[in-house]
């Protein structure tokens, strides 16, 4: 089942649209569209990923380290967390089964466009990824238990 929603009907929600959606990250910039999918198995949308140059992005402790990630780029990093940019090249099983464990606890997601996009980095768990200049990108936040995925697109 999908569900889209313009940026105008986004702008009407009482909160802002990413607690109405659940999203692990902030941002200021309402997407120009959102679609929300259910009952999408992760490999339909994995193949799209994999094949169309996007990239997955992970806020994630700094400790322990987590060898399957040992070919991801570093792009910013604090006292408490990394952030991590991992090309579809080098995603491999290990790295869906670490996607699986740690779904709940810390910040991922595949993003089209990474390089001009400028990241807040939290400080404590208690607060969030922001994400800022995001126009002309595409971005899937994705549910891998609840088979859910919600992709924003900015023109």
């Amino acid at each position: 089942m999908e569900k889209v929603f313009t940026k105008t009907e986004l702008k009407k929600l009482e909160d802002r649209f990413e607690y109405e959606f659940g999203l692990s990250f902030r941002t200021d910039e309402v997407p120009d569209r959102l679609v929300m999918m259910e009952k999408t198995p992760y490999g339909k949308i994995q193949n799209e990923l994999l094949g169309g140059s996007y990239s997955l992005i992970l806020c994630i402790p700094r400790l322990p380290v987590e060898k399957s990630l040992k070919r991801a780029d570093v792009l910013d990093e604090n006292d408490s967390f990394k952030l991590l940019r991992l090309s579809a090249e080098n995603h491999t099983s290990h790295i869906e089964e670490f996607l699986k464990e740690i779904e709940y606890r810390f910040t991922f997601f595949w993003i089209q466009h990474f390089r001009n996009i400028k990241f807040k980095m939290p400080k404590t768990s208690g607060e969030q990824l922001i994400l800022s200049n995001l126009s002309g990108n595409r971005l899937y936040d994705l549910s891998l238990e609840n088979e859910e995925c919600t992709t924003m697109i900015w023109n």
